[in-house]
């Protein structure tokens, strides 16, 4: 009874006005073992240590990066390694299993060691061959040197032939590492900006992934008025609310122009977790409770939330500011 009054009291207060407000105004793909890229310490200087590893039916494939390594334009071999580096590479599939290491030698050329079911073994023409597969599928499916290899397709086909290239990949994992260096990397106008984000929402099916993707690309889309729109398209298009909330959050740590609360606000509406939706909006309260018409909005979709104790919650925290004179701290 007494929540239903205070509750009664803060929808008075927010639909009146609001005398005490202030008058100023956010690895893991399919089949895969682990996806990461690690920083790690040595002597004082930042060395990068990155690991693909994937294990499906049977077949094992993992590719180990340390310091720098860098590849032929058609990856089809390692090209050079530094002082510090190692390139591996590891096969396990219909019984023979090969490995790959590759590591500087004392003249500066590439070292490499190969082994078939588990003895050292020449690198012939059939080891070649293996290898430009491995290359092709590690750069594809885990992403291995995927900032250069973007850097290099845009040079060589420009972004259409990015995206065409993305199209070729089977994981969410890699594709959103090679929509997001595009996107960082590309220098795009607004329509193939528009165009990449629509094939992102389309080909990453993974909810965290797409999440990811648009909060790592988020203030790109956002600081062009045209692009608002498209941007909080592909945001609905997340079905998990978690995530959804993890990108709305993101925006609000942007400090969004007043061009993005009306469709931020519309795409929290549809939240459907009543818990996601308010947690969501007690954080982006400040934004909309200083402002009549914002303030009508934003109660909209407070009240689009079923569940009373989470209604209340939001309320509790709105009345709370605007009683303090707090609305925009």
């Amino acid at each position: 009874m007494m929540m239903n009054v205070f509750i009664a009291a803060a929808l008075l207060l927010l639909l009146s006005g609001g005398a005490a407000v202030c008058a100023s105004n956010a690895a893991r793909s399919t089949g895969a073992i682990a996806n990461a890229v690690s920083l790690q310490e040595r002597r004082g200087q930042e060395r990068s240590t990155w690991v693909w590893s994937h294990r499906d039916d049977g077949v094992l494939t993992e590719a180990r990066v340390e310091g720098t390594v860098a590849f032929t334009d058609d990856y089809t071999d390692v090209l050079s390694v530094s002082e510090d580096g190692l390139f591996q590479a590891t096969d396990e599939r219909d019984g023979v299993a090969r490995k790959l290491r590759a590591v500087r030698a004392a003249d500066g050329t590439v070292q490499r060691t190969y082994y078939l079911n588990g003895r050292k073994h020449e690198f012939d023409a059939e080891a070649k061959a293996w290898l430009s597969k491995f290359l092709l599928l590690a750069a594809r499916e885990g992403g291995l040197n995927a900032r250069a290899r973007v850097q290099r397709l845009l040079r060589q086909r420009g972004a259409r032939g990015v995206l065409d290239e993305i199209s070729l990949i089977k994981t969410d994992y890699a594709r959103r590492i090679y929509f997001t260096t595009l996107i960082e990397e590309g220098n795009l106008d607004s329509a193939t900006l528009n165009d990449a984000l629509r094939q992102a929402a389309r080909q990453l099916s993974s909810d965290y992934e797409r999440a990811t993707f648009l909060i790592e690309t988020g203030e790109r889309y956002l600081s062009t008025d045209e692009l608002i729109e498209v941007f909080f398209e592909a945001t609905g298009k997340v079905t998990s609310d978690y995530e959804r909330h993890r990108v709305l959050s993101s925006v609000l740590r942007q400090q969004p122009r007043e061009q993005v609360l009306g469709p931020m606000l519309e795409t929290a509406s549809s939240i459907s977790s009543d818990y996601e939706k308010a947690s969501f909006l007690i954080e982006a309260a400040p934004l909309y409770i200083s402002d009549t018409a914002l303030r009508s909005a934003f109660m909209r979709v407070v009240n689009t939330i079923s569940s009373d104790y989470e209604r209340g919650r939001v309320l509790s925290f709105v009345a709370k500011r605007m009683q303090t004179g707090s609305a925009l701290d």
